[in-house]
């Protein structure tokens, strides 16, 4: 962190803001800027709400004091940690370079061309930028699962379901514990599993939900039935 941080006039500025003592929001800063560091390579941070935020370091009104300050930006899609290499600038050089040394050795090494994110399919790409930042891990299997499945063919339908999940209750409450890691999503099929049950709150819904839920569900129907049918074929006597 930035050398002087105490007394700067954005602190000072943050503490009268929250009425907190400035050691208590120089720890704060600390947490976040740790955590964002951990998390981001260049401060945006997607999915990521000022209320989360707010949960996050414990202190309600934090989030809004940083954006008074120029210290962040809250937008429709997550949130921004303007310059965020003054505040974390060793750590972040630091780990740059670590990745691109990690990155370089996997593209020598690997032969599997759905590591180039080139020649990613277009729907997994947009899958993979929605999907919560805490919780992705395993992206080559999730790819492989992708392929195999042939999940291109209904990725809007996909989309659409993950769109909902990203605003659930199960998702949003507790910091997004609950969230699956997105290879488990996938194996589960989870955008199959029928329309939204009615004791989710409609106010989470995003536009057209209840459409996808159908369309999604008559995909899932269309599934099961060609299953069923390649099935009895398998088994029917010669």
């Amino acid at each position: 962190m930035l050398v002087g941080l105490r007394d700067s006039p954005e602190v000072i500025g943050i503490s009268l803001a929250l009425g907190m003592d400035p050691d208590l929001v120089v720890g704060k800063l600390h947490r976040f800027w740790s955590w964002a560091n951990t998390h981001s390579g260049n401060g945006e941070m997607p999915h990521i709400t000022a209320e989360f935020l707010d949960r996050f370091v414990e202190c309600s009104g934090f989030s809004k004091a940083l954006s008074t300050e120029g210290w962040l930006r809250v937008t429709q899609y997550g949130i921004v940690i303007p310059d965020f290499d003054k505040h974390n600038s060793q750590a972040a050089k630091a780990r740059s370079l670590a990745t691109k040394r990690v990155a370089a050795h996997r593209k020598k090494k690997s032969n599997d061309p759905a590591l180039l994110e080139s020649e990613l399919p277009p729907g997994f790409i947009k899958f993979w930028e929605k999907y919560p930042p805490l919780r992705k891990a395993a992206k080559k299997q999730c790819v492989a699962i992708w392929e195999r499945e042939k999940l291109e063919s209904i990725s809007a339908l996909i989309m659409e379901w993950l769109l909902f999940e990203l605003r659930s209750d199960q998702w949003t409450r507790d910091l997004g514990q609950y969230v699956p890691a997105p290879i488990v999503w996938l194996r589960k099929e989870r955008w199959a599993d029928g329309p939204p049950s009615v004791d989710r709150r409609i106010d989470h819904f995003p536009p057209g939900v209840a459409e996808a839920a159908a369309r999604i569900q008559a995909e899932h129907d269309k599934r099961e039935a060609e299953v069923a049918q390649r099935t009895r074929k398998n088994h029917a006597p010669l």
